[in-house]
């Protein structure tokens, strides 16, 4: 399956991608999240990622931004309701344990998973 198969899908894409793991940093991850959802507007989907979307509240709320089960509970339901996971491959994707729950879910669901490759 390919992004282009998913265009026009109803629902929403699950961005997952790398955070703790990812080698540039925190920062860096996020705004790398961010920079590929803004893509994937761009290409005509309507887009969650955790990494994007909480990040900055985990700073501005005194959250951890580490606490690993706080985080997935928070995206369990944003999870339940998309229609499909696109798995962005940057660096760290693979040892990414928060992916590797997300994917598993996804494939519990039944949904469709996507990996993507960075943009330039």
């Amino acid at each position: 399956m390919t992004l282009e198969d998913l265009l026009g899908k109803p629902g929403f894409l699950f961005l997952s991608s790398p955070y703790s793991r990812y080698t540039p940093g925190l920062a860096a991850a996020t705004y790398d999240a961010q920079r590929h959802v803004a893509h994937l507007i761009r290409l005509g989907f309507v887009v969650f990622s955790p990494i994007a979307h909480s990040h900055q509240i985990a700073k501005v709320g005194g959250i951890d931004p580490l606490d690993h089960e706080l985080w997935m509970r928070q995206g369990e339901p944003f999870m339940e309701s998309a229609s499909a996971m696109v798995a962005l491959k940057l660096p760290g994707w693979r040892d990414s344990v928060g992916m590797g729950m997300e994917r598993e879910a996804f494939i519990r669901m039944r949904k469709p998973i996507v990996d993507m490759e960075p943009l330039p």
